[in-house]
């Protein structure tokens, strides 16, 4: 494998970039999205028909920005390598800052499962340790070459059921002798077990990385419009692949993916089909047009607080919402739906006056000041 991004970013000689206001907004989007899909499923029956809040909220919009929350950080990390490169920072500087963001998200998900369940689970993988994990493998990964990475991904599409197969036996086996606190239990869990795990997720960040370098490269050069145009034609085939081979999940997918748990093939493709529909519309709504419609404000405050909401939202307030309301006794749509406006208006004005305060007291401020 070639080390090609330091050269690639040398190759770019005209006039440096900014924040994407795209990446803030999808961002704030999937955070925003964050309570209906989470709240429906926990307050809502699915029997003996769903709800239309958890189809809308967390299989159709909340499976989709799912993806998109997931890469955004391989994302973020090569814009980071590109304007500290531009203003001249260190480059061991930028490293440690990135790796040390990474490292932090990973010990924030274990403190928050050792306070909200109980020490059995503290080493109970989720979004948070994914997200600090793949920070710190976006970095590694961007210093090498794009034809590399690509490779990668494919292997990672390839093998991911397989390891899943191999070590599924395994698993079972160390359950039944060891508890959660084993290294080989963690591990497999990490990797194959759990909502987010590594194979094949870690495809995504990586793919993050690709994608931004297009993006930086497309708007350095004054060619933004061919970058909407592919990403939209990519992206939507991507997704009609998706669709129209979900009755081949068996074909494609074997062993198959389902009784172990993994997402299917034609998911990962979809997902980033997905990244590259989003990201690409809100691109060329935002920074190509420039248009600052006012229906993004809330989600580019909703963005810029997201660590802080999904902490609250998920591990703080939940048991005093289970005060109020019987987590086993179903609650109406109209009900949810209260709680969601309510968190929603909470975290827009606590963000506004997270914005006055020079964006203090907050666990974004708590991380920034730690990298």
């Amino acid at each position: 494998m070639v080390i090609t991004e330091k050269s690639y970013f040398k190759e770019i000689t005209s006039k440096p970039l900014g924040r994407i206001k795209a990446m803030d907004t999808a961002r704030g989007i999937a955070t925003w999205l964050l309570m209906p899909a989470h709240f429906s499923h926990w307050y809502l029956t699915i029997f003996p028909n769903p709800s239309w809040m958890q189809y809308l909220f967390r299989s159709i919009l909340g499976t989709a920005f799912q993806y998109v929350f997931v890469t955004l950080p391989g994302m973020a990390v090569t814009l980071q390598l590109y304007i500290g490169r531009k203003r001249g920072i260190d480059e061991n500087q930028l490293r440690i800052s990135i790796i040390k963001r990474g490292v932090i998200l990973i010990i924030i998900q274990f403190i928050c499962n050792f306070f909200s369940y109980q020490p059995f689970f503290t080493w109970n993988w989720f979004i948070l340790s994914f997200i600090g994990f793949s920070i710190i493998i976006s970095y590694f990964f961007s210093g090498f070459s794009r034809r590399s990475r690509i490779i990668f991904i494919i292997i990672i599409i390839i093998l991911s059921p397989v390891l899943k197969y191999i070590f599924f036996n395994f698993y079972i086996w160390k359950a039944f002798l060891s508890n959660a606190w084993s290294i080989e239990i963690f591990l497999n869990k990490m990797c194959l077990e759990v909502n987010f795990p590594i194979f094949p997720y870690i495809a995504l960040p990586v793919f993050g990385t690709l994608f931004a370098e297009k993006m930086i490269k497309a708007v350095e050069n004054e060619n933004q419009m061919k970058f909407i145009k592919n990403s939209l034609i990519i992206g939507g085939i991507l997704i009609l692949v998706y669709i129209f081979t979900l009755n081949f999940d068996y074909i494609l997918n074997f062993p198959h993916i389902a009784f172990y748990s993994l997402p299917t093939r034609q998911e990962v493709l979809y997902s980033f089909g997905v990244i590259m529909v989003v990201i690409a519309l809100l691109f060329w709504i935002q920074d190509f047009k420039g248009k600052n419609w006012k229906i993004f404000k809330p989600f580019e405050i909703y963005g810029a607080i997201s660590l802080t909401v999904f902490v609250t939202h998920f591990y703080l307030f939940p048991p005093i919402l289970e005060l109020l309301y019987d987590p086993l006794q179903n609650l109406s749509e109209y009900s949810v739906f209260q709680i969601c406006s309510f968190f929603w208006a909470i975290y827009w004005i606590y963000g506004i006056l997270w914005r006055r305060y020079q964006r203090k007291y907050s666990l974004e401020w708590v991380l920034r000041r730690l990298t």
